[in-house]
């Protein structure tokens, strides 16, 4: 009985471990490969008049029926952006100033950015095999990418 509990344990211990490489994030590529790629990519929206424009970018194929929801400012529902399910970014405006986003999975994550009048912000939704996740910033170049091999996710409220 110990050494079937034993082997059961040993075999799920190595699933999670060789399923963590699974869920790694699509590497964005050498500067050279990005430049290549973004050279004459526009991206889908840009900033209005006197405010900034933010993509949060989920660009992981894994675990596409869980979505990763976004918020501004708060974690009430009247602040939800949308989500991106796998492969997907939304967009949305901020007014000028400092903002936290915030990311929902199993857990919360956040991120403070400074919203600059016609600026482009770029924010990846980073997960684990748990379905954790992490806000992290994204130079331009690196977002174009990620946007550029993503699709629309699902925005609430949209702006007009």
């Amino acid at each position: 009985m110990i050494t079937t509990y034993k082997s059961v344990l040993l075999i799920a211990l190595l699933a999670v471990a060789s399923c963590n490489g699974c869920t790694s994030l699509p590497q964005v590529p050498s500067t050279e490969k990005v430049n290549a790629a973004i050279e004459r990519f526009e991206l889908p929206h840009s900033p209005k008049e006197g405010k900034a424009l933010v993509y949060v970018i989920r660009p992981s194929w894994v675990l596409g029926l869980v979505r990763f929801s976004v918020y501004v400012d708060s974690k009430d529902e009247a602040s939800r952006k949308g989500h991106n399910r796998t492969r997907q970014y939304i967009h949305f405006d901020l007014e000028p100033g400092e903002h936290t986003v915030f990311s929902r999975a199993s857990n919360w994550s956040e991120i403070t950015v400074t919203a600059n009048a016609g600026e482009t912000l770029f924010i990846e939704q980073e997960h684990n095999a748990f379905v954790t996740n992490k806000l992290i910033h994204l130079s331009e170049e690196a977002g174009r990418y990620r946007v550029k091999n993503a699709k629309p996710g699902t925005i609430y409220r949209p702006e007009n």
